[in-house]
């Protein structure tokens, strides 16, 4: 009867440990997961300008904007992430000439970025590719001084390098700051707009 009953003490204590085993295997693959998909909702201050025959007409174009990131579940070094992204800008331009009353675009487009996290989490440096459309808005005057409204749809490829700082005593490191500079290209009917800027981003991570 001892025999028995210490046969079966041994048996419970091998269970439970292997079940306390696999409870934290299970929390710390969860929290792996839970770290690598990261989603992140950003407000964005793009400043940027017109670039070649387009300079001439209008400069610098401000206005508001918001980008979403989602870091994909890939087994990568430490350092590095790969992700999606989609943001929604608007911007309003400067005129030069009295040819253009007023000029103002929407654009609207997804991306994909890799993401080198430096210095113990404090410092990323962020490379981003986008493709999307971008609709324009012109009031202008033609020849008879008339006014006139244009609308029209463009494509928009745009190349981007993004640097952000992440003070980790402030929201438990969720807060990101940064700047992103970037060129853009518009191809029309037999001409490119160009621009280059900035944005000025603040991100917090869900």
């Amino acid at each position: 009867m001892k025999k028995i009953i210490l046969a079966v003490l041994v048996l419970f204590a091998i269970t439970s440990t292997l079940f306390c085993q696999e409870e934290v295997e299970s929390v710390q693959n969860e929290s792996l997961q839970t770290e690598n998909n990261v989603f992140r909702i950003g407000a964005a201050f793009p400043v940027q300008s017109a670039l070649g025959d387009l300079n001439q007409f209008a400069g610098l174009h401000l206005g508001p904007g918001v980008q979403g990131e989602y870091d994909l579940n890939i087994s990568l070094p430490d350092y590095l992430k790969l992700g999606v992204s989609a943001k929604f800008m608007m911007n309003f331009g400067f005129l030069k000439d009295d040819i253009l009353l007023s000029m103002w675009n929407m654009q609207l487009a997804p991306g994909f970025y890799a993401r080198f996290v430096l210095l113990d989490g404090n410092f990323i440096i962020q490379p981003e590719l986008s493709y999307g459309l971008q609709l324009n808005f012109l009031k202008k005057n033609d020849e008879y001084n008339n006014k006139v409204d244009n609308v029209y749809l463009d494509q928009i490829i745009e190349f981007a390098v993004g640097f952000r700082y992440v003070p980790q005593n402030l929201l438990d490191g969720r807060l990101e700051f940064g700047i992103t500079p970037f060129y853009a290209l518009c191809p029309e009917a037999g001409y490119v707009a160009q621009y280059a800027g900035t944005d000025i981003f603040v991100f917090y991570r869900l």
